[in-house]
Protein backbone atom coordinates (compact mmCIF):
# COMPACT_ATOMS: atom_id res chain seq x y z
CA UNK A 1 0.00 0.00 0.00
CA UNK A 2 2.89 2.38 0.65
CA UNK A 3 4.47 4.05 -2.38
CA UNK A 4 8.16 3.71 -1.47
CA UNK A 5 8.51 0.03 -2.53
CA UNK A 6 7.46 0.94 -6.10
CA UNK A 7 10.18 3.57 -6.37
CA UNK A 8 12.76 1.20 -4.85
CA UNK A 9 11.81 -1.50 -7.38
CA UNK A 10 12.19 1.06 -10.19
CA UNK A 11 15.63 2.11 -8.93
CA UNK A 12 16.68 -1.56 -8.77
CA UNK A 13 15.69 -2.07 -12.41
CA UNK A 14 12.77 -4.35 -11.56
CA UNK A 15 10.31 -1.95 -13.23
CA UNK A 16 10.61 -0.14 -16.57
CA UNK A 17 7.95 2.45 -15.82
CA UNK A 18 6.71 3.92 -12.56
CA UNK A 19 4.07 6.42 -11.57
CA UNK A 20 5.55 8.75 -8.96
CA UNK A 21 3.02 9.38 -6.20
CA UNK A 22 2.89 12.82 -4.67
CA UNK A 23 4.58 11.78 -1.44
CA UNK A 24 7.76 10.84 -3.36
CA UNK A 25 7.87 13.65 -5.92
CA UNK A 26 10.66 15.51 -4.10
CA UNK A 27 12.89 12.43 -4.29
CA UNK A 28 12.63 12.34 -8.09
CA UNK A 29 12.00 15.93 -9.17
CA UNK A 30 13.68 19.10 -7.94
CA UNK A 31 13.32 22.63 -9.25
CA UNK A 32 10.87 21.52 -11.92
CA UNK A 33 13.24 18.97 -13.48
CA UNK A 34 14.35 15.37 -13.03
CA UNK A 35 17.02 14.99 -10.35
CA UNK A 36 20.55 14.47 -11.71
CA UNK A 37 20.90 10.85 -10.58
CA UNK A 38 17.86 9.87 -12.64
CA UNK A 39 18.79 12.02 -15.65
CA UNK A 40 22.32 10.57 -15.72
CA UNK A 41 20.85 7.06 -15.71
CA UNK A 42 18.97 7.89 -18.91
CA UNK A 43 15.56 8.01 -17.27
CA UNK A 44 12.98 10.20 -18.94
CA UNK A 45 10.25 12.09 -17.13
CA UNK A 46 6.83 12.58 -18.62
CA UNK A 47 4.31 14.72 -16.81
CA UNK A 48 0.58 14.41 -17.44
CA UNK A 49 -2.52 15.72 -15.76
CA UNK A 50 -4.31 12.77 -14.23
CA UNK A 51 -8.04 13.34 -13.84
CA UNK A 52 -9.00 12.60 -10.27
CA UNK A 53 -11.18 14.12 -7.64
CA UNK A 54 -10.93 13.96 -3.88
CA UNK A 55 -13.76 15.08 -1.69
CA UNK A 56 -14.97 15.06 1.87
CA UNK A 57 -18.58 14.33 2.67
CA UNK A 58 -20.80 14.49 5.74
CA UNK A 59 -23.12 11.84 7.17
CA UNK A 60 -26.39 13.70 6.81
CA UNK A 61 -28.07 11.37 9.31
CA UNK A 62 -25.49 12.10 12.02
CA UNK A 63 -27.12 14.06 14.89
CA UNK A 64 -24.16 16.47 15.12
CA UNK A 65 -23.36 17.39 11.51
CA UNK A 66 -26.41 16.11 9.63
CA UNK A 67 -29.76 17.64 8.97
CA UNK A 68 -30.95 20.87 7.44
CA UNK A 69 -31.42 23.20 10.37
CA UNK A 70 -29.62 26.53 9.97
CA UNK A 71 -27.11 25.61 12.72
CA UNK A 72 -26.13 22.31 11.07
CA UNK A 73 -25.80 23.91 7.65
CA UNK A 74 -23.63 26.64 9.21
CA UNK A 75 -21.47 24.01 10.97
CA UNK A 76 -20.81 22.11 7.74
CA UNK A 77 -20.06 25.31 5.87
CA UNK A 78 -17.64 26.47 8.59
CA UNK A 79 -15.82 23.13 8.48
CA UNK A 80 -15.38 23.47 4.71
CA UNK A 81 -14.24 27.09 5.05
CA UNK A 82 -11.83 26.10 7.82
CA UNK A 83 -9.94 23.50 5.77
CA UNK A 84 -6.92 24.82 3.86
CA UNK A 85 -7.02 22.83 0.60
CA UNK A 86 -4.24 24.91 -0.96
CA UNK A 87 -1.95 23.94 1.94
CA UNK A 88 -2.77 20.28 1.28
CA UNK A 89 -1.74 20.74 -2.35
CA UNK A 90 1.45 22.60 -1.41
CA UNK A 91 2.62 20.46 1.52
CA UNK A 92 1.04 17.00 1.31
CA UNK A 93 0.83 16.69 -2.46
CA UNK A 94 4.12 18.53 -3.05
CA UNK A 95 2.47 21.00 -5.40
CA UNK A 96 1.33 18.16 -7.68
CA UNK A 97 -2.39 18.93 -7.80
CA UNK A 98 -4.85 21.60 -8.84
CA UNK A 99 -7.78 22.87 -6.75
CA UNK A 100 -11.08 21.59 -8.11
CA UNK A 101 -13.56 24.13 -9.39
CA UNK A 102 -16.09 21.51 -10.46
CA UNK A 103 -16.60 17.73 -10.59
CA UNK A 104 -15.22 17.51 -14.15
CA UNK A 105 -11.40 17.84 -14.05
CA UNK A 106 -9.29 19.67 -16.66
CA UNK A 107 -8.67 17.69 -19.83
CA UNK A 108 -12.09 16.03 -19.93
CA UNK A 109 -15.08 17.04 -22.01
CA UNK A 110 -17.41 19.23 -19.98
CA UNK A 111 -14.74 21.02 -17.95
CA UNK A 112 -15.34 24.78 -17.85
CA UNK A 113 -12.02 26.59 -17.29
CA UNK A 114 -13.88 29.82 -16.41
CA UNK A 115 -15.36 28.38 -13.21
CA UNK A 116 -13.40 29.34 -10.12
CA UNK A 117 -13.22 27.15 -7.00
CA UNK A 118 -15.92 27.92 -4.43
CA UNK A 119 -15.69 27.69 -0.65
CA UNK A 120 -12.14 28.92 -0.42
CA UNK A 121 -10.22 28.76 2.85
CA UNK A 122 -11.46 31.49 5.19
CA UNK A 123 -10.95 30.69 8.89
CA UNK A 124 -12.00 34.17 10.03
CA UNK A 125 -15.41 33.81 8.37
CA UNK A 126 -15.66 30.20 9.59
CA UNK A 127 -15.17 31.30 13.21
CA UNK A 128 -17.68 34.14 12.78
CA UNK A 129 -20.24 31.74 11.29
CA UNK A 130 -19.80 29.31 14.19
CA UNK A 131 -20.19 32.16 16.70
CA UNK A 132 -23.31 33.45 14.95
CA UNK A 133 -25.01 30.06 15.17
CA UNK A 134 -24.14 29.38 18.81
CA UNK A 135 -21.08 27.14 18.48
CA UNK A 136 -18.94 28.84 21.13
CA UNK A 137 -16.20 27.90 23.62
CA UNK A 138 -18.14 28.11 26.86
CA UNK A 139 -15.59 26.21 28.98
CA UNK A 140 -12.38 28.06 28.03
CA UNK A 141 -10.62 24.92 26.75
CA UNK A 142 -10.17 26.40 23.19
CA UNK A 143 -12.79 24.03 21.78
CA UNK A 144 -16.35 25.02 20.96
CA UNK A 145 -19.53 23.51 22.28
CA UNK A 146 -22.80 23.03 20.41
CA UNK A 147 -25.62 25.56 20.85
CA UNK A 148 -27.08 23.04 23.31
CA UNK A 149 -23.86 23.19 25.40
CA UNK A 150 -22.52 19.73 24.50
CA UNK A 151 -18.88 19.21 23.40
CA UNK A 152 -18.41 19.78 19.66
CA UNK A 153 -16.33 16.79 18.56
CA UNK A 154 -16.26 15.84 14.89
CA UNK A 155 -15.41 12.21 14.09
CA UNK A 156 -13.75 11.64 10.72
CA UNK A 157 -12.91 8.37 8.99
CA UNK A 158 -9.28 7.86 7.99
CA UNK A 159 -6.99 5.09 6.81
CA UNK A 160 -3.66 4.09 8.42
CA UNK A 161 -1.25 5.04 5.64
CA UNK A 162 1.36 7.80 5.38
CA UNK A 163 -0.71 10.08 3.12
CA UNK A 164 -3.76 9.98 5.35
CA UNK A 165 -1.68 10.55 8.48
CA UNK A 166 -0.49 13.81 6.90
CA UNK A 167 -4.03 14.74 5.93
CA UNK A 168 -5.22 13.98 9.46
CA UNK A 169 -2.56 16.33 10.85
CA UNK A 170 -3.70 19.10 8.51
CA UNK A 171 -7.37 18.53 9.34
CA UNK A 172 -6.55 18.61 13.08
CA UNK A 173 -4.52 21.81 12.73
CA UNK A 174 -7.18 23.52 10.60
CA UNK A 175 -10.11 22.50 12.81
CA UNK A 176 -8.30 23.54 16.00
CA UNK A 177 -7.70 26.91 14.36
CA UNK A 178 -11.47 27.45 14.21
CA UNK A 179 -12.09 25.83 17.62
CA UNK A 180 -13.39 22.43 16.53
CA UNK A 181 -12.09 19.25 18.12
CA UNK A 182 -11.66 16.43 15.61
CA UNK A 183 -11.08 12.72 16.22
CA UNK A 184 -10.10 10.18 13.58
CA UNK A 185 -11.63 6.75 13.24
CA UNK A 186 -9.16 4.47 11.46
CA UNK A 187 -10.76 2.52 8.64
CA UNK A 188 -9.32 -0.59 7.00
CA UNK A 189 -10.76 -1.24 3.60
Amino acid sequence: EESNPRLLAFRAGELDYVYIPTDLVNQVIGGGRLRDAYAKAGIQWSRELEPSLQYTYFNMEDPLVGGYTPERIALRRAIVMGYHGDEEIRVIRNGQALPASQPVPPGLAGHDPKLKPANRYDPVSARALLDKFGFRDRTGDKYRETPEGKPLVIRMGSTPDALHRLQDELWKKNMEDIGIKIEFVKQKW
